[in-house]
């Protein structure tokens, strides 16, 4: 389980103590209707949650078939950004990630959002998921985008801000500098003066 200490931390694989150090298998997803953290969330959302419109939508395809996982998929990656959207508000708690990075490899600065999917990756390797991200819209251009930019504006911050302001932010390099502006109350009010 994601722990509540005082730092903005990334949930990494675990290894057991054990000689033989095999891996744990603990990953925990929230729930995007109760944002409850649970480790099976497609039971969990089958059992609690089986009213849902997307859920519904899930339960009516076949067991098993790729469309059905799909829906849930979509269902844990929105509510996995829901609560690190909120992780990252408060500043303290551990990030939900795709792919977890093995202790200490990676801090919460290396991540952003796909701007399509909204699930967590390492921002040096986002533009590989967007070039196969199945949530992209086909429609869209091929051109080359900056989807490093485009994560950066889905990232919360504690206070609302404007598009302008949000789309500054978004363009400025990914660092802990960045994380800590957005942390920062009373940084909106900084607009009037641009």
């Amino acid at each position: 389980m994601p722990s509540t200490s005082k730092v903005l931390k990334v949930t990494s694989t675990k290894f057991s103590t054990a000689p033989t150090s095999k891996r744990m298998w603990d990953r925990v997803h929230c729930c995007l209707y109760c944002e409850k953290v649970v480790p099976k969330i497609a039971r969990h959302l089958q059992t609690h949650h089986a009213g849902e419109a997307l859920v519904v939508k899930a339960l009516l395809l076949p067991k098993k078939s790729s469309a059905r996982n799909a829906v849930f998929e979509d269902i844990r990656k929105k509510g996995d950004y829901a609560y690190n959207s909120k992780v990252i508000k408060e500043g303290m708690g551990e990030l939900l990630v795709y792919k977890r990075p093995k202790v200490g490899t990676m801090g919460p600065a290396d991540y952003l959002p796909c701007p399509h999917c909204h699930g967590y990756f390492v921002k040096t390797a986002l533009w590989r998921h967007e070039s196969n991200c199945t949530a992209k819209k086909t429609s869209e251009s091929p051109k080359l985008s900056n989807c490093q930019m485009a994560g950066g504006a889905l990232l919360p911050t504690k206070e609302p801000c404007s598009s302008k302001l949000q789309t500054i932010l978004a363009s400025m390099r990914s660092d802990g500098i960045v994380l800590t502006i957005r942390g920062m109350s009373g940084f909106a009010s900084m607009e009037s003066t641009m």
